[in-house]
């Protein structure tokens, strides 16, 4: 983010503050007016229609059309448009395809970083191309119809808009306890939506997905539940992390809905594509793993677990530089600050960091049931406070192999443990607020010089928010004054596949996707 447009930024907030005394809605007698919670929802409307168009600017006036993560969703999508889906993952059609969209030294450049992928050359009858599969051209074929920049333009503008959805979904979802504008805010500046919006990623469609869904379930409807999680199927790396959250749920509705959703949604591709091409589709899923092993620029632009222990970042050697680089003591090189370590210890420290994400979730959510049922209670009915948060968190978190753009659909569960910030202590209120600063102000690293390839921070917080949460959780769970209030952040619906009742309970510089070698060339109770 530049100096001009911080500044311009903490100016406006200082005009729209001076107008709302100007206007007489503050009571001067009155210091905290802006903190009492109409003022602060319209603040937080003015902030984020702000940073909204500010984006937009930004995406507008950039070339983000002409990067591989923009242009691999023009391609797929056009394939459909122009029906050629069956021959999607084929060299030389997409050579073909790419062409209606991008000349001259954008179509090499294209053709470098989307089908080449690093490789000096490939034959136009090798099978590679776009890492999203043939479910995603249903979603771009549409958008495709246009050139890639008029494409970029409209979907960024979708994009920002979901933002907005995203706020009134999840004010409903925490019956009022986030307000609209204040859930729109925070969605729209946790990291890495800015860089996200620039590139043509679609990281709030993934977040406005899993919010819909979820209010939903919030409202009783299991199955709708589902069937709208099933839509993610477009990006199944997200479909896969999420499937076993209406298990932890013990709602068999909610998976069956994920369920026939997914696989409605990939049978929709079958008379566009055959089979042949979600076949070639898992081969180039392989290849891209193969890449992943080796290639700096996307271990160190990536926030997953996995590739966490691969950073050459974890001895003081390697650790100091990055200090010195975070506080302007050195410039950027790619030899000392983004350099990959490869082992089969390492592979299996990350499996291992995964894995024990995963169980752990799953562990404490069922320990948290059987107190739940040892005490008469049945159901994990509350949709917004610790319980939720822990659950999603550790969902997302387990996601296989995501870009720092990928981080924003973590806003939602974020959001359902701010709903529970009133019931915290002043002291875990501080840290809570403390830490979504710093995603903050990691978001706005993040669209600065070489903010994507430092230490990542965000996955860090995010971890040790799931691990709070779920210490939150437990003691909830275990307190015995759990049901002196009823109602709040609960669902209220029947119970779910016939069994028990529910207890209502209480709530308690951007960079692209790119590899390396394609770049050089051209969060205590």
């Amino acid at each position: 983010m530049r100096p001009a447009f911080v500044t311009f930024i903490l100016l406006t907030v200082l005009i729209m503050l001076a107008a709302l005394l100007v206007i007489g809605q503050a009571n001067w007698r009155d210091p905290w007016f802006l903190f009492r919670r109409r003022p602060r929802n319209v603040l937080a409307w003015l902030l984020t229609g702000l940073v909204g168009l500010s984006y937009l600017d930004a995406a507008w006036n950039s070339t983000g059309h002409v990067t591989c993560d923009f242009a691999s969703q023009w391609l797929i999508g056009r394939m459909f448009f122009t029906g050629r889906a069956h021959e999607l993952y084929l060299v030389g059609p997409e050579k073909e395809v790419l062409s209606q969209g991008y000349h001259d030294q954008d179509w090499t450049k294209m053709v470098r970083d989307i089908l080449r992928k690093g490789r000096s050359e490939i034959a136009d009858d090798e099978v590679e191309g776009p890492l999203y599969p043939p479910t995603h051209g249903l979603v771009m074929m549409p958008f495709s119809m246009l050139e890639p920049r008029a494409a970029h333009a409209v979907l960024t503008l979708i994009y920002v808009q979901l933002v907005f959805l995203c706020g009134f979904l999840i004010r409903d979802i925490t019956q009022g306890r986030i307000q609209a504008g204040e859930a729109a805010l925070i969605c729209m500046v946790f990291p890495n939506f800015a860089g996200g919006i620039v590139l043509g990623q679609n990281s709030s469609l993934t977040l406005t997905i899993a919010t819909a869904g979820w209010w939903f379930w919030s409202r009783g409807r299991p199955w709708l539940a589902g069937l709208v999680w099933g839509l993610l199927a477009y990006k199944p790396v997200f479909a896969v992390a999420l499937l076993w959250v209406p298990v932890m749920l013990l709602s068999g509705r909610f998976l069956a809905g994920m369920i026939t959703s997914g696989m409605g949604f990939v049978a929709a591709t079958l008379p566009f594509t055959g089979l042949a091409a979600w076949l070639r589709w898992f081969e180039v899923g392989r290849h891209a793993a193969e890449l992943y092993e080796r290639d700096a620029n996307w271990v160190w632009m990536s926030r997953d677990l996995i590739s966490l222990p691969r950073r050459q970042l974890w001895d003081w050697d390697h650790f100091w530089p990055h200090v010195e680089l975070i506080t302007a003591q050195r410039e950027f090189d790619f030899d000392t600050l983004q350099q990959v370590q490869n082992g089969p210890w390492l592979t299996a420290l990350g499996l291992a960091l995964w894995l024990g994400v995963i169980l752990s979730t799953i562990g404490l959510v069922a320990l948290i049931h059987r107190v739940d049922r040892s005490r008469g209670r049945f159901g994990f009915q509350k949709v917004f406070g610790p319980r939720p948060a822990f659950l999603l968190f550790g969902a997302l978190l387990t996601t296989y192999h995501f870009m720092h753009y990928d981080l924003q659909p973590m806003a939602l569960p974020m959001c359902l443990l701010l709903a529970h910030l009133d019931r915290m202590s002043r002291f875990a209120q501080g840290l809570l607020i403390s830490v979504n600063l710093a995603l903050v102000y990691c978001h706005m690293d993040l669209s600065m010089g070489h903010g994507s390839v430092r230490i990542p921070f965000e996955t860090l917080l995010l971890l040790c928010v799931w691990a709070w949460s779920g210490i939150l959780a437990l003691r909830e769970a275990l307190s015995a004054g759990s049901l002196a209030s009823v109602g709040e952040g609960c669902q209220v619906s029947p119970s779910d596949d016939g069994s028990s009742p529910p207890e209502v309970l209480a709530g308690s510089g951007t960079f692209s996707s790119c590899s390396t070698s394609e770049r050089q060339n051209g969060q205590n109770d």
